[in-house]
């Protein structure tokens, strides 16, 4: 297998072994494409974000849309207690690309207003709302007093992509109750 490196070089993967150790990582969205630098090679590397599959799971809509993963697909190489939480939960059978991951979020300010939808993106990225997700499930592990075993946290992730798919949703009926489109970042979990 060869793996490429963020200065365009080649490597070839001659083995491979399970570390656990704390890095420093930083993750790049650019276009909806998920991607990131590790190790001291620099290695570029690709979540397993797959947002084809997510729209194909969404179905069609009454508007063109994107599918938003409720919980992003970055949490999964976080380096902290949120993507341990999120890996468990993938361990315990959650579907980090799965119907329950995603919410069809339409892309035009017509249709956010039409049918009560925050639009996928505007201007700044995810951040906002990603910060709350990461929140909340901090809050999660806390409650819980530390990671809970993976069929726990695959059960507790389920529960968490309800709520906050139930929350984006009021919040954007609300939102958008006067006329004016919102978008994720907008929304308040």
């Amino acid at each position: 297998m060869r793996l490429l490196r963020a200065d365009g070089s080649v490597g070839i993967v001659t083995g491979w072994k399970a570390l656990t150790a704390t890095r420093v990582m930083y993750n790049l969205e650019v276009a909806q494409d998920h991607t990131s630098v590790v190790g001291d090679g620099q290695w570029v590397v690709h979540n397993r974000c797959d947002r084809a599959r997510l729209r194909c799971l969404l179905g069609p809509q009454r508007f063109v849309f994107q599918g938003q993963h409720i919980v992003p697909c970055a949490f999964e190489n976080m380096d902290n207690s949120v993507g341990d939480f999120v890996r468990a939960a993938i361990r315990g059978g959650w579907e980090l690309n799965g119907l329950g991951n995603g919410l069809a979020l339409p892309i035009s300010p017509a249709d956010s207003v039409r049918y009560g939808l925050p639009l996928h993106f505007r201007v700044g990225g995810h951040d906002a709302y990603s910060n709350q997700v990461a929140r909340l499930i901090r809050n999660t592990i806390r409650g819980w007093g530390g990671i809970p075993p993976d069929p726990v946290a695959a059960s507790m992730m389920e529960q968490i992509t309800m709520y906050l798919n139930f929350r984006t949703q009021s919040e954007g009926r609300r939102l958008t109750s006067g006329g004016a489109s919102c978008s994720i970042i907008d929304i308040s979990i």
